[in-house]
């Protein structure tokens, strides 16, 4: 997922430098981006599942592998175990930042809640486009299964 976390990165430092009046290095938010991080501040905890249903299977965080008990894994998300033809959805009202490839992860779609980004990959098809706005529990895509 090395290859994810760059693109993650690359975005963050895209947008700092596009950010209007920005010396910082740092993204500004416009007025409207800081009420929708305010709102997706104040709803942690409370947000809905990216998936209609499913088994949480990876915490965020440093965790011990699930098989090789001396390696610890240090997961920057949540992974979440799910049916055959699943969709995946939007958490949080936001703008659609990026949409990629990932090699051995198929798709990806970053969404800007204000300062917070969320991050969908493992997805067969996708629904959305960059820049488009997006509302909670709006379909982004067909979550890829092994079979």
């Amino acid at each position: 997922m090395a290859q994810l976390q760059r693109e993650i990165e690359k975005l963050i430092a895209e947008e700092a430098k596009r950010s209007s009046g920005s010396n910082t290095g740092k993204y500004e938010l416009t007025p409207e981006e800081k009420i929708v991080s305010t709102n997706f501040g104040n709803n942690k905890g409370k947000l809905p599942w990216p998936v209609e249903r499913g088994v949480i299977i990876s915490y965020f965080g440093k965790q011990a592998h699930p098989v090789l008990k001396s390696i610890t894994l240090d997961n920057k998300g949540i992974d979440i175990s799910t049916t055959t033809g699943s969709t995946a959805r939007a958490v949080f009202d936001g703008e659609v930042r990026k949409v990629f490839s990932i090699t051995g992860a198929q798709n990806a779609v970053i969404i800007r809640h204000g300062e917070y980004l969320t991050v969908y990959t493992h997805l067969d098809d996708t629904y959305v486009s960059v820049g488009e706005s997006v509302v909670t529990k709006q379909a982004l895509g067909t979550i890829h299964t092994d079979n």
